[in-house]
């Protein structure tokens, strides 16, 4: 097991790369937390008025 896992964060570090879960869905994540956000700015340049 120690040996597996030396050998996934050498070649992480090798690659200069980070840890990517393949059963997550990060693009979902980061729509998620970054939709209130881009709410506001269109709010704020005035694409979209306020419900």
């Amino acid at each position: 097991m120690a040996d597996k896992i030396s050998k996934i964060v050498f070649v992480l570090l090798s690659r200069g790369d980070y840890y990517r879960d393949a059963t997550i869905d990060y693009e979902a994540l980061s729509v998620e937390r970054n939709a209130p956000r881009w709410m506001r700015m269109l709010e704020k340049y005035g694409y979209i008025t306020a419900a």
